[in-house]
């Protein structure tokens, strides 16, 4: 409450607009020299109410001589009030925003080394602590271990259940890791299914392959997504300072190398780098690297050799046959990038790739009022024994409008017979979607009635090593006659592949193969050269 000299020239109404200031305000009329004063005070708070600051203001009231005078000083000394409690606002409202923009750039800082997913260091802060605890590790004379973590099979997950499961089968896997490390650890995730973890002040490698040993226990148990059990492993890779290296470069690139050598292990393991592995070995890590990256970017590409009926010599449909061109190696092997994604682990995931992209070549060519009749997949035994592979298979063909019959699935016998009762199980339901099942090298491994019986099969086909010698060779030429009589027996169809000559192809005729595949017909062709191919082929044949 104000208190003031109630004098005879100080109007009623500005003792009552006095009387009616608010509490922070406070003030009296002392007499000074004969004069009567008003004493006003205002204070200045924080964003909290807190009082930070003041300020004392004197007005004369009492020393004019009529009632205007004094209800002038009276209306100044409002305004001055007035003025004062806005600047007041005005502080309280910088404060206010002060604080606000203060927290803006600490969020933004945290998204800057955060990952958003995660919520786990991202590689930019991953990089500083390793830096910092390298420098650490260097001063005190202690040990150090960066390990590389990359989820096995990972993207099966992605492609069978959706890109969301994905992300929670990453999430859940964070808080199992993170339940697994030390105070003072740093865990980061480097990107996709691949995570890094720093060990400051470790005593010995026992140490280090105990938790390593932890998270590897700690992943082994299924998570639940949306009502479903999705398991995973984790190969991991573990670097040591200083004896594998002093800068943070040297240790995360050797961490990895160690991780493919655990991958190439069996996966679900972990590997210690050491410095004895071979040139043969790096080159080995350095290929199956560029070969992900490959796989990444959409670099392996398909081309389609014709499969010809052997009757008229008109195309029947094709092969889908794997091609990686290299940047720097030029054309690689087949074999060598496919036996070497089946070493380590890949296969699946080049499995699912080669299937989305058969797939979505046949839907482009329908939509060009093209029918390629069928086209056939060679499939890995991993492929098989994972569980949502026919969902996976059946999802791409929904996704891409194709039929179920123009796609065939080729299997080797040696691949057949590693887990028979499984492969047969898993063969029956694929052919029961509709698809054809197709044994590829046949003779070259358990070619016997008493088994192909057992077979969901639709299909042999002779190796091309019987091939080769059929029109000189009676060794060979009695092999492929009992191979296609067992078919016949079976009413399974039969496709000789490696036909390289007229005389080759004659002898199979004659032998009443059904099928002919080899370079005298064709060699393989790029998709956009497919149907010019078969418009040609079918003039000759006209």
């Amino acid at each position: 409450m104000v208190a003031i000299n109630q004098s005879d020239e100080v109007p009623g109404r500005w003792l009552a607009f006095l009387q009616k200031m608010p509490d922070g305000y406070q003030g009296n009329l002392p007499d000074y020299d004969d004069r009567s004063w008003y004493a006003g005070t205002v204070s200045f708070p924080d964003i909290r109410g807190d009082r930070v600051g003041y300020l004392q203001f004197f007005v004369d009231v009492s020393s004019h001589r009529n009632q205007v005078a004094s209800s002038a000083y009276i209306l100044y000394a409002g305004v001055v009030a007035i003025i004062l409690a806005a600047a007041a606002f005005l502080f309280v409202i910088l404060r206010r925003a002060d604080s606000n923009i203060s927290t803006r750039l600490n969020h933004l800082h945290y998204l800057a080394y955060t990952d958003p997913l995660t919520m786990l260091a991202n590689r930019k802060l991953f990089a500083d602590r390793l830096m910092s605890s390298l420098k650490m590790a260097a001063d005190n004379d202690r040990m150090l271990a960066v390990l590389f973590l990359d989820l096995d099979d990972f993207k099966s997950v992605n492609d069978s259940l959706g890109h969301s499961a994905g992300d929670e089968l990453l999430r859940q896997v964070t808080r199992r890791l993170n339940a697994c490390i030390r105070d003072g650890d740093t865990l980061a995730r480097q990107g996709g299914d691949e995570f890094a973890l720093v060990l400051p002040n470790v005593d010995s490698t026992e140490q280090v392959a105990a938790m390593a040993k932890s998270i590897i226990q700690a992943l082994k148990h299924a998570v639940i997504i949306n009502g479903r059990e999705v398991s995973t492993g984790v190969s991991i890779g573990i670097s040591l300072f200083p004896q594998n290296g002093t800068t943070p470069e040297e240790l995360m690139r050797n961490a990895d190398a160690a991780m493919y050598m655990a991958k190439a292990s069996g996966k679900n393991c972990f590997s210690f780098y050491t410095s004895d592995l071979t040139v043969s070995a790096i080159q080995k890590i350095t290929l199956l690297s560029e070969l992900k990256r490959a796989l990444s970017q959409g670099n392996i590409t398909l081309d389609y050799q014709p499969i010809i009926h052997g009757q008229n010599g008109k195309y029947s449909g094709f092969e889908a046959l794997a091609r990686w061109h290299h940047p720097v190696q030029g054309y690689i092997s087949p074999r060598t990038f496919v036996d070497l994604a089946e070493e380590c682990g890949l296969i699946n995931e080049l499995g699912a790739y080669l299937i989305t992209e058969v797939c979505r070549q046949i839907h482009h060519w329908l939509i060009q009022g093209f029918d390629p009749g069928y086209v056939s997949i060679n499939l890995s035994v991993a492929q098989i024994e994972n569980e949502d592979f026919g969902e996976f298979i059946s999802s791409q063909l929904t996704h891409y409008s194709v039929p179920a019959d123009m796609i065939a699935l080729e299997i080797t016998e040696s691949a057949l017979m590693k887990n028979k009762d499984c492969t047969v199980a898993k063969l029956t339901s694929l052919g029961k979607l509709g698809m054809s099942i197709w044994i590829d090298d046949f003779g070259t491994g358990y070619s016997s009635l008493a088994y192909l019986k057992q077979l969901p099969v639709d299909l042999v086909k002779i190796d091309a090593s019987f091939v080769q010698d059929i029109p000189y060779n009676p060794d060979d030429l009695a092999i492929v006659r009992a191979i296609i009589g067992m078919a016949r027996a079976l009413n399974l169809e039969v496709l000789a592949e490696g036909v390289e000559s007229a005389e080759q192809a004659a002898c199979l005729n004659e032998l009443g193969c059904h099928y002919l595949q080899g370079y005298f017909f064709s060699r393989p062709l790029v998709s956009k050269d497919v149907v010019t191919a078969v418009g040609s082929r079918e003039s000759e044949s006209i």
